[in-house]
């Protein structure tokens, strides 16, 4: 917990995805989402609050795509549990989540713009976003 907020501390609109912090927090953040499959550990994830509020202020980064998808993986994991739900909701996960909802441009497919995953951040964040809660 403590490497996780130091990373998440030194993000910032200038990281960069090749950055050693955002490279721990993408796979901390995705380890943190494997254990809220476990009861035992959302537990023990319900003693850490600053574990919600980190994974919340990682949505502030919209420029970092791959991280802010492993992010709401972690969401989904962790909103299995009420208590859980309650602490998101309080750290405002809600309207990050919404944001990147209301910045969806449907347009995009009607316009011939490109779609591969590598050329489009918007089809790589729905596509990450859809199959997770696809596996839900």
């Amino acid at each position: 917990m403590d490497a996780y907020s130091r990373c998440v501390s030194v993000l910032s609109a200038s990281s960069k995805i090749s950055d050693v912090g955002v490279q721990v927090c993408t796979h901390i953040t995705r380890c943190f989402g494997v254990a809220a499959q476990f009861q035992g550990c959302r537990g023990k994830m319900m003693e850490m609050p600053q574990l919600v509020k980190d994974v919340c202020h990682i949505l502030y980064f919209k420029h970092l795509t791959r991280l802010c998808s492993v992010a709401t993986e972690c969401v989904s994991s962790l909103a299995v549990d009420h208590m859980l739900q309650m602490m998101m909701l309080q750290a405002g996960v809600l309207w990050h989540l919404l944001s990147f909802m209301f910045s969806y441009d449907f347009t995009l497919e009607e316009g011939g713009v490109e779609r591969s995953e590598e050329a489009n951040q918007q089809v790589s964040f729905i596509f990450d976003v859809i199959l997770t809660v696809h596996r839900r």
